[in-house]
């Protein structure tokens, strides 16, 4: 696959879930509720299709157990643990509590085993930090890391099935299971208002639908590059659709097909990931940045200048992440290290939230 624009999708979906939390500084900005196609939600979903596509290619193109193990944690690891680690240590400076009170909280260990093991939402928030921010999780974002990992995992197990079963039935079974799983809980939801349904909505489960969507249009990419400018026609009715009336049965499939189109079927928009891929580091760092921006109160007068501040503060953190942190572990074989070195990648291989972990076999 040569010449796609994944990198620029990966780079402009993550800028997307910055905006939507210059709320934490008091930005409100136009159209970042979930309603909206540009909110948050959307391009996390739209995450979770890249990385159906390109992770079940990864599979496909190298099915050994344990290289696709090692591709991932050298991709995802490094600068997962430090943030992780970072906040943990350096926030004790912004706590309430003094630092043998802070450091002695089960709070704060509670903090580090579960994100360390991918499992934040045990704990999103550490012992007398951010407690006057409008909300006190340090890194929201990492939610998303547990369910793409939780993803890499069932990859070869599908992909086991899908080729002693029919495939397109199988597919289908997972769609429909994971909506019936999201849409149940979000129903219970909105009848009950127990935030554990809504918690238990964004679980793997209800966010297959949109992975196996991503998925299945890897397995049959050469039919949907057949059709390509009529399927895309139609997604882009269905998700208009959805955003004004309502078309959930279908939406992740129209998802799927919009995404996929705009990055293999448009022409190539260049070499997103030239300079380095920051994409992820973006992802993960940007959200305690703002936290702390708006925990020490700078600039609060004006919401924009440390919404700036906070973006380029993120920009830096990722380029420094990327050369000190992720790159230097990858191989010399990966999409990350040839795309630094060319003008044009050969082959862009890769997952997605912005994680993208698998290189080239």
């Amino acid at each position: 696959m040569r010449g796609n624009n994944f990198d620029f999708l990966r780079l402009a979906l993550a800028l997307l879930v910055v905006r939507c939390h210059g709320a934490l500084l008091g930005l409100h900005l136009p159209w970042v509720e979930d309603q909206y196609f540009l909110g948050g939600r959307s391009a996390v979903e739209c995450f979770f299709v890249i990385s159906g596509f390109l992770i079940f290619r990864s599979w496909e193109l190298s099915p050994k157990l344990g290289r696709y193990a090692e591709k991932r944690a050298r991709r995802i690891l490094p600068a997962y643990v430090f943030v992780v680690l970072a906040c943990a240590f350096g926030l004790s400076l912004l706590s309430e509590l003094p630092a043998r009170s802070y450091f002695a909280s089960s709070e704060f260990y509670r903090y580090v085993g579960s994100n360390l093991v991918f499992l934040g939402f045990l704990q999103n928030s550490l012992p007398g930090v951010f407690t006057n921010s409008i909300v006190d999780y340090v890194n929201g974002p990492l939610w998303t890391i547990k369910i793409e990992v939780m993803f890499y995992v069932c990859v070869p197990v599908i992909a086991w099935l899908a080729n002693r079963t029919h495939r397109v039935g199988l597919f289908v079974l997972v769609y429909a299971l994971s909506l019936a799983w999201k849409l149940g809980f979000e129903y219970a939801y909105a009848t009950t208002d127990r935030g554990t349904f809504e918690l238990l909505a964004k679980q793997l489960p209800g966010q297959l639908c949109f992975f196996i969507a991503g998925g299945a249009l890897h397995y049959y990419h050469d039919a949907f590059t057949q059709y390509r400018h009529r399927l895309f026609a139609v997604a882009v009715i269905v998700l208009v659709g959805h955003f004004t009336i309502g078309l959930a049965l279908i939406y992740p499939a129209a998802l799927a097909v919009a995404v996929i189109y705009f990055a293999t079927c448009i022409p190539y928009l260049g070499n997103f990931a030239k300079f380095g891929d920051f994409s992820y580091g973006l992802y993960i760092y940007h959200y305690p940045i703002l936290q702390i921006i708006a925990a020490i109160g700078l600039f609060a007068g004006t919401p924009w200048l440390a919404f700036t501040t906070g973006m380029i503060l993120a920009i830096v953190a990722s380029y420094l992440s990327w050369h000190l942190l992720e790159r230097p572990m990858l191989p010399r074989s990966s999409h990350y290290v040839k795309s630094s070195e060319t003008e044009k990648p050969a082959e862009n291989e890769k997952s997605a939230m912005p994680l993208a972990l698998n290189q080239n076999p």
